[in-house]
C-alpha cells in the first residue's frame, strides 16, 4: 500500500529513508510471487504504481474495497478507514492527519521517515485486519463466487487498459475548438441581439434579470436559486422557455457548446501522458451501484454522440497507425438478464422471435400516437424499460 511514497524514484523520504528503486527491488520477488498471497484495498491502483517500475503484482488473493462493493453497492465509497471502524472498531489515521491539512499540507513524500512508515505500515495492515470478516460476509450472503470468478480477475484487466490507455488526436480538437469558437461567438451575438444588450452569458442572475424582470417571460413553476433568490435558469426552466422564446434556445445551446468545449475539446489535450502520448481514464469497479463501470479523470465514458460536435469529439480517439478501433457490445443484455430473472413471458417471446424489444414496449405502452416519429416512441418506450428494471415507481415515471 502507499503507492506515493514510491513513486518517483528517488529518496522518498525527508531523512533517511531507503531509496525507491532499492527498497522495489527489495520487495520486487515477494510482490510477483504467485504463491505469495497479497491483502490490499484498491489492488488496482498499487497494480498500476508498481506497474510503472518494471514490477507486475500477482497473487492477489482479497481487495477489500471489492469485497466491500459487493457487500453494499449503494455506499457513496469504500474508504479503508471506514471498513477499520466498521469491522475491526478501530479509528485509523487519515492522509491528512499525516499530513496536514489546508495551506499547510505537505505530501506523503515530505513527511518524515518515521511518521510515513507509520502510515504506511497501519494501513497495509489494516486491510489484513477487514480482510477475513469481509470474506465472511461474502461467503454469507453467496457473493463469493462472483468475488472470485468475475470482480477479483477483472483488476489486472482494468490496470492494463488504464496504462496502455488510448491515442487522441489532438490536431483535430486544437481544428474543432476553432470551429466552435466561431458558433460560439455567432450564438452570443444572437443572445445579445435577442435581448437587446450585452451582457455576462455565464451569470444566472444577469441571465434570470433579462428573461424574466426585462423581456417578462413565464414558466409554469416558479424555481429561485438559494444563494441569490433569483429566478432558476436552470437547463429545466430554459427548455421550458424555449418552446415559445428564441432566446433561451439559444442560451441552451451556447451553454452546451461551452460545456463540451471546457470538458473535452480544450481539457483532453492537456490530459495527453507526454511519455505516451495518450490519454490514460481511471475505470472505477467499486462505484456504480448496477454493477457497471464507470470513468474518471476524465469520464471517458460521457462523451455525447447526438450531436455532431459530440460526434466530432469522439472521433478524435484514434487508433495507432496500422491498427483499428472495435466497438462491441451485447444486445439489450439487462433485459435479457431480467427476463431470465423475472420468467416474464412477453419479454421471453419478444426475445425468442428476435425482436426489439424497445419497439415492442412502445406498441404496447403508445400504439401510435401523431406528430411524434417511431424512433421518438422507440426512444421513450427504452427509458421506461430501464427505469422500471432499476426501481423507478410510478411517480418518477410518469
Amino acid at each position: 500500500q502507499g503507492g506515493g511514497l514510491f513513486d518517483g524514484g528517488e529518496d522518498t523520504t525527508a531523512g533517511a529513508g531507503v531509496d525507491g528503486h532499492v527498497a522495489l527491488q527489495l520487495l520486487k520477488g515477494v510482490l510477483e510471487a504467485v504463491t505469495v498471497q497479497k491483502v490490499g484495498h484498491d489492488l488496482k491502483f498499487d497494480a498500476i504504481v508498481l506497474g510503472r517500475h518494471g514490477i507486475t503484482l500477482n497473487g492477489v488473493e482479497t481487495d477489500t474495497m471489492l469485497a466491500s462493493y459487493l457487500l453494499d453497492a449503494t455506499r457513496s465509497a469504500h474508504p479503508i478507514e471506514d471498513l477499520a471502524l466498521e469491522h475491526a472498531g478501530y479509528k485509523a489515521l487519515k492522509e491528512e492527519d499525516v499530513c496536514g491539512r489546508g495551506a499547510k499540507a505537505t505530501t506523503l513524500r515530505d513527511v518524515p521517515v518515521e511518521r510515513a512508515r507509520a502510515f504506511a505500515g497501519e494501513r497495509a495492515d489494516l486491510a489484513l485486519q477487514v480482510s477475513s470478516t469481509l470474506r465472511e460476509l461474502l461467503r454469507q450472503e453467496q457473493l463469493e463466487a462472483l468475488y472470485e470468478t468475475l470482480e477479483l480477475p477483472l483488476v489486472p484487466v482494468l490496470a492494463a487498459i488504464e496504462r496502455a490507455g488510448i491515442r487522441v488526436d489532438t490536431s483535430a480538437l486544437a481544428a474543432q475548438a476553432g470551429k466552435v469558437d466561431l458558433e460560439l461567438a455567432r450564438l452570443a451575438a444572437g443572445i445579445y441581439e435577442q435581448s437587446g444588450e450585452e451582457f455576462n452569458i455565464n451569470s444566472p442572475k444577469k441571465l434570470s434579470e433579462i428573461l424574466f424582470d426585462k423581456l417578462g417571460m413565464k414558466t409554469e413553476t416558479i424555481r429561485r436559486t438559494t444563494k441569490t433568490k433569483a429566478q432558476s435558469t436552470s437547463f429545466e426552466v430554459l427548455e421550458e422557455l424555449a418552446l415559445t422564446h428564441e432566446l433561451p434556445r439559444m442560451v441552451l445551446e451556447w451553454r452546451g457548446l461551452m460545456k463540451l468545449k471546457g470538458t473535452y475539446i480544450d481539457a483532453l489535450p492537456q490530459l495527453v501522458n507526454p511519455e505516451t502520448g495518450r490519454v490514460h481514464t481511471c475505470f472505477n469497479q467499486a462505484i456504480a451501484a448496477t454493477g457497471r463501470l464507470s470513468s474518471s479523470d476524465p469520464n471517458l465514458q460521457n462523451i455525447p454522440i447526438r450531436t455532431e460536435v459530440g460526434r466530432e469529439i469522439r472521433g478524435a480517439f484514434v487508433a495507432e497507425p496500422g491498427h483499428v478501433l472495435i466497438s462491441a457490445d451485447y444486445s439489450q443484455i439487462e433485459l435479457r438478464v431480467l427476463a431470465h430473472l423475472s420468467d416474464e413471458q412477453t419479454l421471453i417471446d419478444a426475445f425468442s422471435r428476435n425482436e426489439d424489444i424497445h419497439d415492442r414496449t412502445a406498441a404496447k405502452v403508445f400504439g401510435s400516437v401523431s406528430g411524434l416519429s417511431a424512433h421518438e416512441l422507440r426512444r421513450r418506450a427504452k427509458i421506461i424499460n430501464y427505469a422500471l428494471l432499476y426501481g423507478k415507481q410510478a411517480f418518477t415515471l410518469a
